[in-house]
């Protein structure tokens, strides 16, 4: 009777842990090219069993936009000028949660999103910042689309009061 437990047990384990990787949409297609008025930015979390489970909220010029998913991918089309990208996270969190870039008319940028254990035993860090136009197209092919129009907004556990 115990085995049956065991075996029940990892079956619901491996379902759970199956239903939490494939919450995104297909993998990585380009988006349309931006325009003579628009900059082309994607934003991108690639897998990782660390924090696997933990979607911490994406702002854009303090505008929330979506919960950033393990594997996942977005992409905005911004005017071109500075911009600045915030992860909203808990303050059991730790890690650099806001990046800037200055974006330039019809060029396309990449902005990934990076999670790590932090010090102590239950430490959890992430970070955003911008990467090289080779190094963003390499990683973002394995990632899965995140609509931002269907993810769920921020809960109260993922803002940070400000004093």
């Amino acid at each position: 009777m115990k085995r049956l437990c065991t075996k029940e047990y990892l079956f619901f384990l491996l379902l759970f842990w199956l239903t939490a990787c494939s919450a995104v949409g297909m993998r990585f297609q380009s988006a349309a090219p931006p325009n003579a008025e628009s900059s082309l930015v994607y934003i991108y979390r690639p897998s990782s069993w660390k924090n696997m489970l933990i979607s911490p909220g994406v702002l854009i010029d303090g505008e929330e936009k979506f919960l950033m998913q393990n594997s996942a991918y977005s992409f905005f089309y911004l005017n071109p000028g500075l911009h600045t990208f915030t992860l909203k996270l808990s303050d059991r969190y730790e890690g650099l949660a806001q990046v800037q870039l200055n974006t330039q008319a019809n060029r396309t940028y990449f902005v990934k999103v990076e999670t790590n254990f932090g010090p102590g035993m239950f430490g959890r860090s992430f970070k955003i910042a911008s990467v090289p136009d080779d190094i963003g197209q390499e990683e973002i092919q394995e990632c899965g689309y995140l609509d931002p129009a269907q993810s769920r907004k921020f809960s109260k556990s993922y803002i940070q009061e400000e004093n």
